[in-house]
């Protein structure tokens, strides 16, 4: 990016950029850093409360439809479980559980597999 000035936006400078990027990436519990995709996207949705919900019950639907018929931890479902955990947390951060946000969290019951990774000392 640093040599490439078509890479960034021409009203900003290579800092403003720069600050834009390292906003949207944040370090897991891992270590290792990824794009926080949940926050981008609800930052940008035009309506912000039928806009986010809408999005976040989608998102959830589609990482339990594509889980639903894994039953043990492989490649596949540790991605899938990470999505999961981070959605869970993202929404942690956003909102309070609630009888009206209840429906946005991805349980347990609905993936039996979260308890497998599940910190016990929580």
């Amino acid at each position: 990016m640093k040599s490439e000035p078509r890479l960034y936006s021409f009203h900003n400078d290579l800092e403003d950029e720069l600050g834009y990027i390292k906003r949207e990436i944040q370090r897991g519990s891992d270590g290792i850093h990824y794009v926080d995709y949940l926050r981008v996207t609800i930052n940008n949705i035009d309506d912000p409360h039928l806009g986010r919900y809408s999005f976040l019950k989608q998102h959830k639907a589609n990482i339990l439809s594509n889980i639903k018929s894994i039953t043990e931890l492989d490649g596949e479902s540790v991605k899938y479980l990470w999505a999961a955990m981070y959605h869970n947390k993202f929404l942690e951060t956003e909102f309070k559980k609630n009888e009206e946000t209840d429906e946005l969290w991805i349980t347990e019951k609905e993936l039996p597999l979260l308890e497998a990774v599940r910190d016990p000392r929580i």
